[in-house]
């Protein structure tokens, strides 16, 4: 027997043990009755709550995943490798927020005085950015 199965056996003959006063329990007053262990119930799609410390300004409802064509999925690994913090089911706004940051980063003309070398290092690593971008906005028109 594993330990789940103890652990529920244990549950079950405590709870059978416990007296029940149907006078003073919340379904006899109107109430609907609480989820089974005091577990959350939730509507499909939304995270339950688990905790009181989620932050319910940056709480988000999960979204689909996004289905990119393998040409657009490639673009996003190298988004992604090239330092974007951005998930498969990303909006337009996330898209073009994540791009003008890695843009700052990776544009040669933000970094004057460095030597030729690295601004052909950059020039390339933009140039790999921008092309990214482009399939990437291509995947957020079509959804």
């Amino acid at each position: 027997m594993g330990p789940g199965a103890v652990f529920s056996e244990i549950l079950r003959e405590k709870l059978e043990a416990y007296p029940v006063d149907e006078a003073t329990t919340r379904a006899s007053r109107g109430f609907p009755a609480p989820p089974p262990l005091g577990f959350f119930s939730f509507e499909p799609g939304l995270r339950p709550s688990t905790s009181a410390s989620v932050n319910p300004r940056r709480w988000r409802p999960s979204r689909s995943p996004r289905i990119l064509l393998p040409h657009q999925r490639r673009a996003l690994d190298e988004f992604v490798a090239l330092g974007a913090r951005i998930e498969p089911d990303f909006t337009g706004d996330e898209l073009r927020s994540a791009f003008r940051a890695l843009a700052r980063e990776y544009h040669p003309d933000r970094h004057p005085g460095t030597t030729q070398h690295e601004r052909d290092r950059l020039s390339t690593l933009f140039a790999r950015l921008r092309q990214a971008y482009e399939h990437l906005q291509r995947a957020t028109e079509t959804a």
